[in-house]
């Protein structure tokens, strides 16, 4: 990758509605995330055993990933780098040119989602102000992540059928 390129926005399809409620609920995660911590586009991925790689199962806004093109263990995209590095990227202040049209992402944050010494996902986050996740939103972030996380381990891991992955914010 050129070292001088500027980060993409996924160009990958967005993900289709599921009515089932699993799904349902981790795009209501992704909406109550909003209500408490605003962005303009999220990303949540999940690991796939079958592919060994992410996949996105919700997102808001048009969602988010910055170097799709890039491909590494994990899969494809900065996420993926996040994922097999096990470590959080936050881009507080990117400055993109007018080439990138009216609202350009300015933060961005990608946080793996790791229980048990396992990552088992990554929640992508962009906002078109610069420093939009200051620390103390980044705390709240943390928190509810910490949350699904648990919920999504314990049913895709531990077996536990709940639909519900709601209810993160107090």
């Amino acid at each position: 990758m050129n070292s001088t390129s500027a980060p993409q926005v996924s160009d990958t399809p967005r993900v289709k509605t599921i009515n089932d409620p699993w799904t349902r609920s981790l795009n209501q995660f992704m909406d109550e995330l909003n209500d408490t911590v605003e962005y303009e586009s999220g990303s949540l991925f999940l690991f796939e055993n079958g592919t060994q790689s992410l996949k996105e199962v919700a997102s808001k806004g048009d969602g988010i990933d910055f170097i799709s093109s890039v491909s590494f263990p994990m899969g494809t995209g900065l996420s993926a780098w996040v994922a097999q590095k096990g470590k959080m990227v936050y881009l507080s202040d990117i400055h993109r040119g007018s080439r990138h049209g009216l609202n350009p992402i300015r933060s961005y944050l990608s946080l793996p989602l790791e229980i048990s010494n396992r990552i088992i996902g990554v929640l992508n986050l962009g906002h078109t102000i610069p420093d939009a996740f200051s620390n103390s939103k980044l705390k709240k972030i943390q928190e509810l992540s910490k949350e699904i996380t648990r919920k999504i381990y314990n049913r895709r891991y531990l077996g536990f059928n709940s639909d519900d992955a709601t209810d993160f914010v107090d």
